[in-house]
């Protein structure tokens, strides 16, 4: 995928929160690292049109999970600590 294309898929703030595979992202979750507040950044979801897919990048082995479809994933900062946290869900 170029780069373009990869842009027209990523959708900023709470446009965003219904670009997924299942039910709406939610405007903000609380912090996996410190228990803070964390806010919707953005969210990237795969185009079923695609040639790249995340699912492609790893095998799933033996005691292990790696997506097996297209991903829509959202990117939250956390108002606390400033560290990126992310929900995902496939197609």
């Amino acid at each position: 995928m170029h780069f373009r294309q990869w842009l027209e898929t990523v959708y900023v703030g709470e446009k965003g929160l219904d670009k997924t595979w299942q039910a709406p992202f939610d405007k903000t979750i609380k912090c996996s690292k410190c228990g803070g507040k964390a806010d919707i950044a953005f969210v990237n979801k795969e185009d079923k049109s695609s040639k790249d897919f995340v699912c492609d990048l790893h095998k799933n082995k033996k005691n292990s999970s790696w997506p097996h479809d297209s991903t829509a994933t959202a990117v939250y900062i956390c108002r606390k600590c400033m560290e990126p946290v992310a929900k995902m869900n496939q197609g």
